[in-house]
């Protein structure tokens, strides 16, 4: 398999499982008061990984598109002022993941390029 187009499933794999941990435990993480989004979790990871380890290998390709995928998953949730699971849920937030993904699924070749080359 192409290392684009599993990049681009290692987004859409941790969307899926990070929606479907949502919708069977509806929790906020509060850590000393403040509500964590894991739009802030993904960008941390990505962050590191970039940071701290060798570009161009497996484990950079894995946890970038872990937390690009929760970055993707929030981010319209976010946009639209972070209530509570119902606008998690609501249908543009659903939407704009979806372009997202769509966007991503067309531009993958270049988007990875761009990140591992």
């Amino acid at each position: 398999m192409k290392r684009e187009n599993l990049f681009y499933l290692i987004i859409v794999f941790t969307v899926s499982i990070v929606r479907l941990i949502v919708f069977l435990y509806p929790k906020h993480i509060v850590i000393y008061g403040v509500l964590i989004h894991h739009f802030w979790i993904g960008l941390s990871l990505i962050l590191i990984t970039i940071l701290f380890f060798r570009k161009n290998n497996n484990f950079q390709l894995i946890f970038i598109g872990v937390g690009l995928g929760f970055v993707i998953d929030e981010l319209g949730f976010m946009i639209l002022g972070s209530g509570d699971f119902l606008e998690y849920w609501s249908f543009y937030p659903i939407i704009l993941v979806v372009f997202l993904l769509i966007i991503i699924l067309l531009f993958r070749k270049n988007i990875h390029n761009a990140i591992f080359k």
